[in-house]
């Protein structure tokens, strides 16, 4: 049975996760975070200096989505409570234990290696440089996801294998759904939909301002359809890379 993300209500903490009927999932989402939290190294333990007081961690799950809405898979990470943390003393500190800033030294270590560069203006992208300005890969980081995108599908293909040995990867193909992002390509009608319907309407409900069956509609003064540049047409690839 194919379960949706409205059949599955998100735990608030551990001890709703390990109360709700699908207590065996959560608490495989949270096996998998310790796992990934002992293999990265994240921490190591020490005796607290005398006068210091520990932060404390909370879990906080989630539910990854395909593009239909299904549930792909349950999330959870443990994180600190930064509220915690003492003014001018701890603040400025990177917050660890923390498996995601690991996670993201180790990511950004292993694409200059092979070959990457970060983007100053954001550093979850990494570019591989071209013999031109326009970069030849640009791979997208978002917490444990990766988006490569490329106009050149045999340096993607070379490339994507080399980062899917790096790590414990799957192939997920196409993108159907990035950062709460629906993505649907017709490559054949040479369209790209981007939107966030799914999003949208979950916000709309939590702040009871779903219209009902022939309630009001408001315009948004956009252009529902655009259209793309052709390269096999001879318009120049300016648009959105494979």
């Amino acid at each position: 049975m194919c379960l949706a993300a409205g059949d599955v209500p998100i735990p608030k903490n551990e001890k709703e996760a390990l109360s709700s009927e699908h207590s065996a999932e959560w608490i495989a989402a949270m096996t998998a975070e310790m796992a990934a939290l002992s293999e990265m190294k994240t921490w190591t333990l020490s005796e607290l200096p005398p006068g210091s007081k520990s932060i404390g961690s909370k879990w906080v799950f989630d539910l990854k989505l395909l593009v239909s809405g299904e549930i792909d898979r349950y999330k959870a990470k443990l994180v600190a409570k930064a509220y915690a943390k003492r003014p001018r003393m701890e603040y400025d500190e990177v917050l660890a234990p923390q498996a995601s800033r690991q996670w993201y030294l180790r990511v950004k270590a292993d694409m200059i290696s092979i070959g990457f560069k970060e983007v100053n203006v954001d550093q979850g992208l990494f570019i591989l440089p071209g013999p031109s300005c326009r970069p030849l890969i640009w791979v997208l980081l978002w917490v444990d996801d990766l988006l490569l995108l490329s106009f050149h599908k045999d340096i993607l293909k070379k490339y994507k294998e080399t980062i899917m040995g790096l790590y414990k990867t799957r192939d997920l193909g196409e993108p159907s759904v990035f950062v709460g992002y629906e993505i649907t390509r017709n490559s054949s009608a040479g369209t790209l939909h981007i939107c966030q319907s799914r999003f949208i309407q979950e916000l709309l409900m939590s702040n009871n301002m779903l219209a009902e069956p022939g309630g009001m509609r408001f315009p948004i003064p956009l252009q529902p359809e655009a259209s793309l540049p052709n390269p096999e047409k001879g318009v120049p690839p300016t648009g959105l890379p494979i």
